[in-house]
């Protein structure tokens, strides 16, 4: 890691004891079939803070005075693939040493580093354990406390979020969020973390 943010000028901003704004990197993981039985799910780093600088000829790599159109084989870096079918206890069991790699090297620099997870919505729903389809998941959304059981149920009209807008004879619409919702979070970023 700390190779790779040498080469892009990261590194000495990190060290420095003057840096105030933590540089950005983007964490993210995305998978394919290999085979009709067989998938494989990468992890990797991309550099997305505006200091980068391109390694080959010292210029900024992002942003007005930099490269506009930078293709993203130049700044992203595969950290750990795993062979095995795309799922939520894979991240569970292959890729927990990384997610704790990464809240470890955020915590030993001083919070200088902070890493994004920009995720397409299958990646969401397997490193979250929520989304997919209503058929099969408690929880068929992943931003909010519907679960398969209540999903079908009316909602009493003072529940809606829409208030009086609301002209539904039964309102379905459930709250995003509520406290069990983040105390759920809360339970499986720990869960995630060991």
């Amino acid at each position: 890691m700390e190779y790779l943010l040498d080469k892009y000028g990261l590194l000495d901003i990190i060290n420095d004891p003057n840096t105030s704004e933590p540089i950005q990197l983007a964490v993210t993981f995305d998978g394919g079939k290999v085979s009709r039985f067989l998938g494989h799910v990468t992890g990797g780093c991309k550099l997305v803070d505006k200091c980068c600088i391109d390694p080959k000829s010292g210029d900024l790599l992002f942003g007005e005075n930099g490269v506009e159109k930078v293709q993203s084989h130049v700044h992203c870096f595969p950290i750990k693939v795993a062979f095995a079918k795309d799922m939520k206890e894979l991240y569970r069991v292959e890729h927990s040493d990384f997610f704790a790699f990464l809240k470890d090297y955020e915590r030993e620099n001083g919070f200088c580093v902070k890493f994004n997870f920009p995720q397409d919505m299958s990646s969401i729903w397997r490193t979250t354990g929520r989304g997919e389809t209503a058929k099969v998941k408690t929880f068929p959304c992943y931003c909010c406390a519907v679960t398969t059981a209540t999903l079908v149920t009316p909602q009493p009209k003072e529940k809606c979020f829409r208030g009086e807008r609301c002209r539904q004879p039964k309102c379905y619409r459930h709250p995003m969020v509520t406290a069990e919702t983040f105390e759920a979070w809360a339970a499986q970023k720990v869960e995630l973390e060991i």
